[in-house]
């Protein structure tokens, strides 16, 4: 099996990787298919490589909105597999793309036996919990264009610089939590200014760097503290000896840059 693709099983060493290789499944997900369903059992855990899961609450009235973004940093439903093993959210794929999964029964099994699993478990607990209270502050003190640009910039980071991305104006604004005419409005200045190209449900980023300077203080807040727990997506690790201990060592750390 080639190398998974994704900063979280990158971040294993060696010997734990290799518990949980033989049981990981490569699919190609397509858009919008729901991996994990509100309060349904979690049967697998995903780890996307080229893919981009949204994690949607839902309301009463039937609306949603998305709390959380997984892409090939991280990974969806371990962390119900270490507790109830029910979804506390709709992980829908956002934009089409490569993933793996491992039965969560396999997964629950290497955080009871594995130290190392369960260290980097804690690892994506910090950082979801980081990312959500981030949000929150993002949600209540920044306007919408800088929001609109540190989602994009954030979505451009997380399937590896892929465009154009299949984004609709009805999920940007589920995103945002604005109506769709607000967000009409934002991505044709973001346009005007010649930083994305948005026509049909596909928008293309033109300029990365002056679309990150639009972007809110938050991008940077998350994407450190993403790069201090080691969650990123990168070359395959290796292991070198130094005094006896094993250390481990990433080639390069392509996302981030």
């Amino acid at each position: 099996m080639a190398t998974p693709q994704n900063g979280f099983l990158n971040s294993l060493p060696s010997a734990t990787l290799a518990l949980l290789t033989p049981h990981l499944q490569r699919s190609d997900l397509p858009l919008s298919r729901e991996v994990h369903v509100v309060d349904e059992a979690i049967d697998a855990v995903w780890f996307p490589e080229t893919a981009l899961l949204s994690m949607l609450v839902p309301a009463r009235s039937g609306d949603s909105v998305e709390a959380a973004m997984i892409g090939r940093e991280g990974v969806a439903g371990l962390i119900e597999t270490a507790g109830s093993g029910r979804a506390s959210a709709t992980a829908l794929v956002q934009v089409d793309g490569a993933a793996r999964s491992a039965p969560a029964a396999v997964c629950r099994r290497l955080l009871r036996d594995d130290e190392a699993f369960a260290q980097a478990t804690w690892r994506a607990v910090e950082f979801q919990m980081t990312e959500a209270r981030q949000s929150a502050l993002c949600q209540a003190l920044h306007p919408v264009e800088e929001r609109l640009a540190r989602w994009l910039i954030e979505c451009h980071d997380r399937v590896g610089g892929r465009s154009p991305l299949p984004l609709t104006q009805e999920f940007l604004a589920a995103m945002l939590g604005v109506q769709r005419t607000t967000v009409n409005a934002f991505a044709h200045l973001l346009q005007k200014a010649g930083l994305i190209r948005y026509s049909r449900g596909s928008l293309q980023i033109l300029d990365t760097e002056g679309l990150a300077r639009r972007a809110c203080e938050c991008r940077d807040v998350v994407r450190g503290h993403r790069q201090r727990l080691g969650l990123l997506h990168a070359e395959p690790r290796r292991e070198t000896q130094a005094g006896g201990t094993v250390v481990q060592m990433s080639a390069s750390r392509t996302m981030d840059r």
